[in-house]
């Protein structure tokens, strides 16, 4: 990662450096990029008519493969600003699957993000040997990450019932 910037890309792709300029303004906007990219990919395939439970989920395992694919990506990741197209596309995708349930937007705005956050931490823990190891010592990581993954979005939908409970009894009162 350190030896990562727009002049040593350049050079790699065996172009002059203002040729990438054109297309990239400077390594935060690169590294949004990269992250863009994979984000948008980790979307892909997976079932729009799921329960957003089982969705969710799915996102998850997804978004987690492949962060760990690409080495020290969950590093890049956690540098990257998010770029107009992960607020106006991508964020907007993870979304409209829980607003079509019905889930509370707040709830819904909470969910995904709690879920990249845990995504992203875990990834970084993976993917450095030390922490690794860490982990290993005490659960499988792949067992961990699907209970962890499993009691979030079960707390979720528990909330959400909560929410819905307390807004009817509300509105009979």
């Amino acid at each position: 990662m350190a030896g990562l910037s727009t002049r040593a890309l350049a050079a790699a792709l065996h172009v002059k450096s203002p040729a990438l300029y054109w297309h990239v303004r400077n390594k935060e906007e690169l590294l949004s990029l990269m992250v863009e990219h994979l984000l948008q990919d980790s979307l892909e395939g997976i079932p729009p008519d799921l329960h957003w439970t089982e969705w969710l989920k799915q996102v998850a395992r997804r978004q987690r493969q492949l962060l760990l694919s690409h080495r020290d990506s969950g590093f890049i990741a956690s540098l990257a600003p998010p770029s107009a197209r992960i607020r106006e596309d991508v964020f907007t995708r993870i979304m409209a699957p829980l607003l079509a349930s019905h889930l509370p937007g707040e709830l819904a705005s909470a969910a995904a993000g709690g879920l990249a956050a845990l995504i992203l931490g875990w990834v970084i823990y993976e993917q450095r040997p030390d922490t690794r190891e860490f982990m290993e010592a005490y659960h499988r990581p792949e067992r961990a990450f699907e209970l962890l993954i499993e009691s979030l979005v079960s707390g979720l939908a528990a909330t959400a019932r909560g929410l819905k409970k307390t807004k009817a009894t509300a509105s009979d009162g």
